[in-house]
């Protein structure tokens, strides 16, 4: 079935036979890979067996009984057809509902380094959504992060795996993004981004569960927070998930376990422990002295006063 879907080395390609093959093996077996029916959709959808003609109707009864066993690339095929009324009533906000889960489920896989996940696939369909206004309101800059996430996902996708038609995806993501380059007004972009609040390290830190290894560093007289990811592979042998950074106005994507932000004009800086780095696993804003405090519990390790925090790729 999978040898002539598409041909390899061994067997040539053969749609009717991988048709064949996926049919018996689903009459034959008491509990057929989902898998077998999500293959079934795509020879369907672009009609493999039909002289290129789509079969859309049986595309969308193939795709829609894989999708509802979880397969998410059926999910964002079913949504496709959703959205433009092949083989079933049009219904944009059904589509946008299982595109958005399918994005979801595999960021967190590509959070793992799970590189083999679908996630670029939901990202362009997503970002796709957000360019044309399907199900919700236009919105390019939207548009664009999504773009970037979906360019960075393939790019590492290929590096590991070799799917049928990825250099098709990639392609259409490269053209997405160049489009909206060009669509976003020149002064969306920029060299640095800055913030009242070091909110890229407070990112870091929601993300995490075991907390993050902070350090001040000084370089040239400039103050920088270093904030890494707790790792820990000290307890229990797990390494921390990484997190998807998009900084759209700096044509930034990125999954990064650190980040580093620079102190702004900073008013006073005090540090409550022996070395450079410290423990931590909480941050808060004091109103009333103005201080962003870097704690351990309760317990702050770094009090920083400042103008603000910028960051630069």
């Amino acid at each position: 079935a999978y040898g002539t879907y598409g041909g390899n080395n061994v067997f040539p390609e053969n749609w009717k036979a991988s048709e064949t093959c996926f049919l018996k093996l689903i009459e034959i077996l008491n509990d057929p890979s989902p898998f077998y029916y999500n293959t079934l959709g795509y020879i369907y959808y672009y009609g493999r067996t039909n002289g290129g003609v789509p079969l859309y109707e049986k595309a969308y009864q193939y795709f829609s009984i894989a999708a509802i066993h979880g397969v998410f690339e059926a999910m964002y095929k079913t949504a496709d057809m959703l959205v433009d009324g092949k083989g079933v009533p049009k219904n944009v906000e059904a589509a946008l509902i299982m595109v958005r889960r399918v994005y979801e489920n595999t960021r967190d896989q590509l959070e793992e380094e799970r590189f083999e996940c679908k996630f670029a696939d939901a990202a362009l369909r997503l970002g796709s959504m957000f360019e044309a206004g399907k199900g919700v309101p236009v919105n390019p800059e939207n548009a664009y992060s999504l773009y970037l996430q979906a360019r960075f996902a393939i790019r590492e996708r290929m590096k590991v795996v070799d799917y049928y038609g990825d250099g098709k995806v990639a392609q259409n993501i490269e053209e997405a993004v160049n489009r909206m380059e060009r669509k976003l007004p020149d002064d969306y972009f920029r060299k640095n981004i800055f913030g009242e609040s070091p909110y890229m390290i407070g990112t870091l830190l929601a993300n995490s569960e075991a907390g993050i290894d902070l350090g001040l560093i000084e370089k040239d007289g400039v103050n920088y927070l270093a904030a890494r990811l707790f790792d820990a592979d000290q307890n229990d042998d797990e390494t921390p998930r990484k997190h998807l950074f998009v900084l759209p106005e700096l044509k930034f994507c990125a999954l990064t376990d650190s980040v580093v932000m620079r102190i702004e004009d900073p008013e006073d800086i005090q540090i409550y422990y022996r070395d450079r780095h410290a423990y931590v696993n909480h941050i808060e804003y004091d109103k009333e002295t103005e201080t962003w405090n870097f704690c351990y519990l309760n317990y702050p390790m770094l009090q920083v006063k400042c103008r603000g925090y910028s960051f630069e790729v």
